[in-house]
């Protein structure tokens, strides 16, 4: 099985650490990279890292104004970054057994300007934008065409907007669908998929041995303070004291909102143990934390606020100047976390497990119990 992606995966997960490349990995999947992908990655990997670094140099000098002494990162740490980077790239092409990266397709320069005045995906309408693009298509084309194994072809991105069916983005557009419909590729199992998440859930997740009724497992886990429970919620209270709150579903009134407190974090339960190997597990649960958060809102939007909302803010200062006021929200959050652990007989004496965790993550993020489509009054607040 193989599984060709794209630049806006690998930069995803730039080292490919996360729980989602783990288990790919880990099901037996060959990942295919190209060339093209692999120069796109490492020069946004390039931007990214030097962006990074500029930042956090000017963050350094506000601090070294006020006295505090930091050294400014050096461009000699940002190449040794670079070149690291760019060896795990190399590195990694060998060690999957593909010995190179795929090679840019042998496409003429005619045909590629044909496709782009007849705007054809997966370039733009405007026929000026999709080169790479196309590129990459062509490269998994020829990929699939000379590979002559029996097996499953996944071509994997997130850049829906030029690959995904304009009426369905789980579907691949059918300017590419009916290149492939049209060509001999039409016997091979090709599959396209257009999220990470849709990939993992079903494709990678039914391949795993799932475990639906192990409650001692889950019990075990739950029991477990110090190696599972304390470990998974400063991991969720450390990424939430950095959450932009304005990226996900999460109801929040005024300008400019930060998180001014974080308050119990809790896991509620696990919710499913799959079997990855021997002794490890990928566990999935559900788990909880009440924050608080600052921002500011405009005297006039407040009056045209309805009671429900109006029930979800403190005004923590009235006359922050002359049009706005500070405000103050209390939001309990879901949080849904992936965990990859190991579980091992203990080297001690205990007649308790071990429990080794590897990779934690945050799947998602919501506040489930904001109902945008409920009435703006509770039955107190009708007048009888």
């Amino acid at each position: 099985m193989f599984l060709f992606i794209d630049s806006s995966v690998l930069c995803s997960d730039y080292y490919m650490k996360g729980i989602n490349f783990c288990l790919i990995k880990k099901t037996g999947f060959y990942i295919v990279l190209s060339e093209i992908v692999i120069s796109e990655v490492k020069n946004k990997y390039s931007e990214v890292l030097q962006d990074g670094i500029k930042k956090t140099n000017s963050a350094i000098k506000g601090l070294q104004g006020l006295g505090v002494e930091f050294n400014e990162i050096s461009n000699e740490i940002l190449r040794s970054a670079q070149n690291e980077y760019d060896d795990f790239l190399d590195m990694f092409v060998i060690e999957s057994g593909l010995s190179c990266p795929e090679p840019y397709p042998s496409v003429l320069h005619k045909d590629i300007v044909n496709r782009a005045l007849s705007r054809k995906k997966p370039f733009k309408k405007d026929g000026k934008n999709g080169y790479r693009d196309y590129l990459i298509w062509r490269t998994f084309i020829e990929f699939v065409s000379n590979t002559g194994n029996e097996t499953d072809y996944y071509f994997l991105t997130l850049n829906c907007s030029d690959f995904s069916d304009e009426l369905d983005k789980k579907k691949l557009h059918p300017d590419l669908q009916n290149e492939i419909n049209a060509s001999p590729l039409s016997n091979k199992k090709i599959h396209y998929y257009s999220t990470l998440r849709d990939f993992i859930e079903e494709v990678i997740s039914p391949r795993l041995e799932r475990i639906e009724e192990d409650d001692q497992l889950s019990e075990l886990l739950m029991n477990s303070e110090e190696t599972f429970i304390l470990p998974i919620m400063h991991f969720i209270e450390s990424e939430l004291s950095r959450l932009d709150i304005t990226q996900y579903e999460i109801p929040f009134w005024g300008d400019k909102p930060e998180i001014k407190d974080i308050a119990d974090v809790d896991i509620e339960s696990v919710e499913s143990v799959s079997k990855i190997s021997e002794n490890e597990y990928r566990i999935q649960l559900k788990a909880g934390a009440n924050i608080t958060f600052d921002s500011y809102m405009n005297k006039s939007e407040l009056a045209s606020l309805s009671k429900k909302d109006l029930k979800n803010i403190n005004i923590s200062n009235s006359n922050w100047n002359e049009h706005c006021l500070s405000i103050e929200n209390d939001v309990y959050l879901d949080v849904d976390v992936e965990v990859l652990l190991t579980i091992t007989e203990s080297e001690t004496y205990s007649a308790y497990p071990e429990i080794k965790i590897s990779v934690i993550e945050i799947d998602s993020i919501s506040d489930s119990s904001y109902c945008p489509y409920c009435p703006d009054y509770d039955e107190e607040d009708v007048d009888v």
